[in-house]
């Protein structure tokens, strides 16, 4: 049988509930002796003009 080495979870900004994939990923990573990464995104921030570029 395959074993995972290392698994990802990504967590999402928009307030999407992950805690079941979470759940599954360390059960998996607990189950193959693998290292788990979580990690999350955020939306990207609008870029601001500067005050001198509005003059």
């Amino acid at each position: 049988m395959k074993r995972f080495k290392s698994i990802l979870v990504v967590e999402s900004a928009d307030g999407t509930d992950t805690s079941s994939a979470m759940e599954r990923a360390t059960a998996l990573a607990l189950r193959n002796s693998a290292q788990l990464t979580l990690t999350s995104t955020v939306d990207a921030v609008p870029k601001r003009r500067s005050k001198r570029a509005q003059r």
